[in-house]
């Protein structure tokens, strides 16, 4: 199985994130999920059914394609709850 993390399958919408003062573009399955797995700017702990919810999509959408837009979907709802978006 793949590394997840170094998934390049692209997502269905292209994520522009400030943080920190930086932008932080998110195109792709592997970046999603280095982005909520290894950033520190957000106590993803208050969102955690979300968090999980977008987690488990991105790791399924980066052995399957076809889940790309599911694991997009769930990764906007996690962005708008922590109001990322």
């Amino acid at each position: 199985m793949p590394d997840s993390l170094q998934s390049r399958t692209p997502l269905a919408a292209t994520f522009t994130l400030t943080v920190d003062g930086n932008l932080v573009m998110i195109q792709t399955v592997g970046s999603a999920l280095r982005f909520i797995s290894e950033n520190r700017c957000v106590e993803w702990i208050e969102y955690q059914g979300a968090y999980n919810a977008a987690k488990a999509a991105l790791e399924r959408a980066a052995t399957d394609a076809m889940l790309a837009r599911a694991a997009t979907d769930a990764l906007r709802v996690l962005f708008t709850q922590s109001k990322l978006l």
